[in-house]
């Protein structure tokens, strides 16, 4: 079973058409597995557009208030969640759920990141300050690991390796926490991925207090 973790703040516009796709994904691969969607403290009707979709839907409400960022959000997520975990926003495909989870699910790997900086990868309606600032930030992280996007918001990941960040983990890069306390034991995969921006993916702009690099 897989858990797909979706961290939300002020999402309401966002929740149904990103639940559809995503559940969709799941019941054409015939993958069995749950949505848990993790809210950092949402006030514009997030949480009841959720609620709406559990009550005929694998899909539950897992509210984190917040407090830690993304990272915190996360965890809290992967400690309710019964599966391997996925965190996945409207920024990124859901189609391509599938080729990520896929060699978790194989035993091949611990780790499968949705790559935008390896042959394939794709980055739409970028301003050049974000892609500049993107680009250096990971030129800064790749001393510390071994692959080519660090920074990445969309991956795959086993729920055990998540879980061992403990409480230590905030902030916003999730993946770069994971592979930086993981170190060399890891068994990871960059797939090519495709990212847009928050205007492009739909993404309300209340969620301004989650920076992307």
């Amino acid at each position: 079973m897989i858990s797909i973790l979706i961290p939300t703040l002020n999402e309401a516009g966002n929740v149904d058409p990103l639940l559809a796709r995503v559940l969709k994904v799941l019941d054409a691969e015939g993958m069995d597995g749950e949505v848990l969607v993790v809210d950092g403290g949402s006030r514009d009707g997030t949480q009841d557009r959720v609620r709406a979709w559990a009550c005929s839907h694998p899909v539950r409400l897992v509210q984190s208030g917040g407090r830690r960022g993304l990272s915190g959000d996360i965890l809290h997520g992967a400690a309710a969640a019964r599966g391997e975990v996925m965190d996945a926003d409207l920024s990124h495909p859901p189609e391509t759920i599938p080729a990520l989870v896929g060699p978790l699910l194989a035993g091949t790997h611990d780790v499968v990141i949705g790559s935008r900086y390896v042959r394939g990868g794709v980055i739409r309606g970028w301003l050049w300050t974000r892609a500049l600032a993107s680009r250096v930030a990971t030129a800064l992280a790749w001393p510390l690991v071994s692959v080519r996007d660090p920074m990445a918001g969309f991956l795959a990941v086993r729920r055990e390796h998540l879980l061992d960040l403990g409480r230590e983990a905030a902030g916003f890069k999730t993946t770069m926490e994971i592979l930086a306390r993981g170190d060399d034991a890891l068994r990871v995969k960059e797939d090519p991925s495709s990212s847009r921006t928050a205007s492009a993916a739909g993404r309300s702009s209340a969620c301004a207090r989650r920076p992307r690099t």
